[in-house]
């Protein structure tokens, strides 16, 4: 099955880094795509990489996994993983499952 309710866009900013915004839905299907962005982006541009998850409408326990392996590999590379305005619905998922006191989030 495609991904097609996902939408990824990526800004490079030279002194930000990347900036990944994701639109749609998160879910067992888009969730390794996103992963692969992530990997590509830090390959780019080592240091901060911010994921911008307010469009995001969905998020299921397979893109949660997702982001924490991709915080724990960026860890790794001294690098930081950074989970933008998530809105409510996303929210509640890290808020729920303990991982928004894992994952650096800024609201």
């Amino acid at each position: 099955m495609a991904d097609s309710n996902l939408d990824i866009e990526i800004s490079l900013d030279v002194t930000a880094g990347p900036t990944i915004r994701v639109r749609g839905e998160l879910d067992i299907y888009s969730a390794p795509r996103l992963r692969s962005v992530i990997e590509d982006a830090s390959l780019v541009a080592p240091g901060s990489i911010v994921v911008d998850l307010s469009a995001v409408t969905f998020m299921d326990s397979s893109a949660l996994g997702t982001l924490i392996a991709a915080d724990g590999e960026l860890r790794a590379r001294q690098c930081q993983l950074v989970l933008a305005r998530p809105g409510e619905r996303v929210w509640k998922v890290l808020e729920i499952t303990g991982t928004h006191r894992a994952l650096t989030i800024e609201r």
